[in-house]
């Protein structure tokens, strides 16, 4: 070998190799020289993986929602009160709830303790001739609003004497048809109506003026499957789509936003109600209410099928005051008062 060939050898084997291996020099017959590595070392390999592996991945989710205990603070009716067929809508005002029961054919009051006010069924001076059906209701100072799924229409009555004001739907006043519609929320004099639709009609969801006037159609481009419920925070419409399995969000000038699942939760949403920050959700799926936050997370749920305190049916309609949660317990026709 060449005085040349053996520097050269000597300043290879002097460098280090990667992942912990050493270097290797043959110096071939011809006086060049052939270079490999040896494989890295197995154990220093590992050592890397573990070391990473137990380094918190900062993307990583959330925990699991954990259930809780529905705190049942009370429920209705009880005693003599008139009994409920099939527990619906549920919408608040002052200290005064308010319970639709469609089979029924009623609208229930009650006080913010539960305790029977009085019900009534077709508002007085109503002219319609069919079943009354009231599905979805929202509430102010002076008149009640409802939902009439078997009639096609919503109705306006005063919230003092339940006497009949106006309806429209079925193209009534020149306005849209209305085929089932459910779900209603008031936001000043305008109310967001979710109608289901039918196997021919797709569902929609509109803006009303109060008086009856349609302002505008929030879903000219947005597919819906099966909107029961919706809710309004802000300049964002959230609608409760069971069909999809999913919580649907639209601006209040129309289209979409954004869809919501509570972090890949799978649940069938029928009410929903919104408290500052946080979004309160019936799960009829499992009998469950939801609470999660408007980004999307999952928090908890309590509930789960059953007859006992603490425990659901098929939960329907829901809305909170003071904190309080007032649902409508489809399965065990009742009322019930959670604190969340």
């Amino acid at each position: 070998m060449t005085r040349a060939c053996f520097l050269a050898f000597l300043a290879l084997t002097a460098l280090p190799a990667c992942g912990g291996g050493t270097l290797v020099a043959d110096v071939a017959h011809d006086g060049t020289l052939d270079v490999t590595a040896d494989a890295p070392d197995s154990d220093a390999t590992t050592d890397a993986i573990d070391t990473a592996e137990a380094e918190p991945d900062s993307d990583a989710p959330d925990e699991v929602a954990q259930p809780t205990t529905c705190d049942q603070t009370g429920k209705a009716p009880l005693g003599s009160d008139p009994a409920i067929k099939t527990p619906t809508g549920v919408a608040v005002y002052g200290d005064r709830v308010f319970v639709t029961d469609p089979a029924g054919g009623k609208i229930l009051k009650y006080t913010d303790t539960l305790t029977f006010v009085q019900d009534w069924g077709k508002f007085s001076g109503d002219p319609a001739t069919g079943p009354f059906e009231p599905y979805g209701i929202a509430v102010d100072a002076t008149d009640i609003y409802v939902t009439d799924t078997n009639g096609g229409r919503i109705v306006k009555a005063t919230s003092l004497s339940a006497t009949f004001e106006h309806a429209w739907g079925n193209g009534e006043d020149g306005g849209p048809d209305l085929v089932a519609p459910k779900g209603l929320a008031l936001v000043g004099d305008e109310l967001y109506v979710a109608d289901s639709g039918d196997a021919t009609h797709a569902p929609v969801v509109y803006v009303f003026s109060t008086s009856g006037s349609r302002l505008r159609t929030l879903t000219l481009d947005v597919v819906l499957k099966e909107p029961v419920a919706l809710a309004v925070q802000g300049d964002k419409v959230l609608v409760a789509d069971v069909g999809a399995g999913a919580i649907v969000v639209l601006a209040t000038n129309g289209g979409k936003l954004e869809t919501l699942d509570l972090g890949g939760e799978s649940f069938e949403p029928v009410g929903l109600a919104v408290d500052g920050e946080r979004l309160f959700v019936t799960d009829r799926k499992k009998s469950r209410l939801l609470k999660a936050t408007l980004q999307n997370t999952m928090l908890s749920w309590c509930g789960g099928e059953g007859t006992s305190a603490g425990e659901l049916s098929r939960p329907r309609g829901l809305a909170v005051l003071s904190g309080e949660v007032f649902l409508a317990d489809y399965g065990n026709k009742r009322l019930v008062k959670i604190h969340p």
